[in-house]
């Protein structure tokens, strides 16, 4: 049942998730953490951004992590600075506060149902992070493992340009996927590349995680 993913789910060393307790009680286990990746880049000096081979190395753990879940039909769907966690030992996790997205939850949202869910996405994702396809559900885009590919997108943003796209957006810009991006910082930045590719308004144009 679901109990049984959470529990692989948590053993794979990228995310925690729930164990079983007594009587058959999910019960939340958590390592102590370090610090988030968004305590870590407010201890950056403003206009600074960390070493490129550091913010590789922690999108390509949060990468993996993602592809653990997606690999157990699990999509974490809050993906953000905040539920990026930095170990003691260097190693990077992904927690959330929410149930992720479970089987045909995850994969057979129709557009006619896709109304009963914004409250429920209200509540359970971040705006700022929250892709279009939960944004404007009229669109009828799928909804399924790619919102946490843009959600990565967002998060590889920040690591390269110190600023989240769309902090200070509104919904019809994060529909469209309009954020700003100067010329140098596109051809100077290694991680433009993915951003581009990630932050892409169709899930169904977007690359798997």
């Amino acid at each position: 049942g679901e109990t049984e993913e959470f529990k692989e789910c948590y053993s794979n060393g990228r995310s925690v998730g729930l164990v079983q307790g007594e009587a058959s009680v999910g019960l939340i286990v958590m390592e102590l953490a370090k610090m988030t990746l968004l305590d870590l880049l407010k201890t950056l000096p403003a206009g600074t951004v960390l070493p490129v081979e550091e913010s590789i190395r922690i999108l390509l753990e949060v990468l993996q992590g993602i592809q653990e879940m997606h690999q157990l039909g699990i999509a974490h769907r809050d993906l953000k600075a905040e539920n990026i966690l930095l170990m003691a030992d260097g190693i990077v996790k992904l927690v959330t506060s929410e149930v992720p997205f479970l089987g045909h939850r995850m994969f057979s949202l129709q557009a006619a149902a896709l109304q009963r869910y914004e409250e429920e996405f209200d509540r359970t994702t971040t705006l700022i992070y929250r892709p279009p396809e939960m944004i404007d559900t009229r669109r009828g885009w799928s909804i399924g493992a790619k919102v946490d590919v843009w959600m990565f997108g967002c998060v590889a943003f920040m690591l390269a340009f110190g600023r989240h796209p769309f902090q200070e957006q509104g919904k019809l810009a994060i529909v469209n996927a309009s954020y700003s991006l100067q010329p140098s910082e596109v051809k100077d930045s290694p991680l433009a590349p993915i951003i581009k590719a990630t932050l892409v308004p169709n899930p169904s144009l977007r690359p798997t995680a």
